[in-house]
């Protein structure tokens, strides 16, 4: 399956819980800034959008980025900038309330990952939010992909400067998008950032 094909099979769905959850925990003013990082074909960008945030959707493949595009209304499309990039080749991100991320951060080079999240973490304003998954050692696409995969203590050290709302770990195997099964390990995380950090 191509990623144009993987995108128009999430064409119409709903955002993912994680995303509906922390914006209910959210106390915001329309305006505020959220980073969509990998954003694929623009599904929790546009419901962010529809929530009167501003967003910068950030995506690496051009059949994503397209397909958020053909879905923005003109009201909608002076709200939102586009980064088209890798994760490992972003130096920079701008200041943001909230940063979320849905199974995109495992997709980042193992050797990239850390220089990564410094520049995500950078991004996040002193109070402001993540929200995201990452995947554990224990998972098939670890294993098998050379995807990145973190334990819990080096997840923790990630998040030294946060205060950890919510930590979710699960190890089982389930069905891909795609259809078959893997071992799925995530880590379910939703933080905030310490003021003094």
């Amino acid at each position: 399956m191509s990623w144009s094909e993987y995108y128009k099979k999430f064409e119409g769905k709903s955002p993912r819980p994680l995303l509906l959850e922390v914006l209910k925990m959210f106390n915001f003013t329309p305006g505020l800034r959220a980073i969509d990082l990998g954003c694929g074909a623009g599904v929790e960008t546009l419901h962010l959008l529809q929530c009167q945030w501003d967003v910068v959707a950030v995506e690496k493949e051009i059949a994503g980025i397209e397909t958020l595009q053909e879905g923005l209304s003109d009201s909608l499309r002076s709200k939102v900038s586009i980064i088209h990039s890798s994760f490992e080749n972003l130096r920079e991100l701008p200041q943001a309330h909230l940063v979320f991320a849905g199974l995109s951060i495992p997709f980042c080079r193992p050797e990239s990952l850390k220089p990564f999240w410094q520049v995500v973490e950078k991004s996040i304003l002193p109070q402001g939010y993540f929200a995201g998954n990452f995947f554990g050692p224990d998972d098939d696409w670890v294993r098998e992909k050379g995807l990145s995969g973190l334990s819990a203590e080096e997840l923790r050290e990630f998040f030294k400067d946060f205060e950890i709302i919510k930590w979710d770990e699960k190890n089982e195997m389930g069905p891909t998008a795609l259809g078959p099964n893997k071992n799925w390990h995530v880590f379910t995380v939703v933080a905030r950032k310490r003021l003094s950090s």
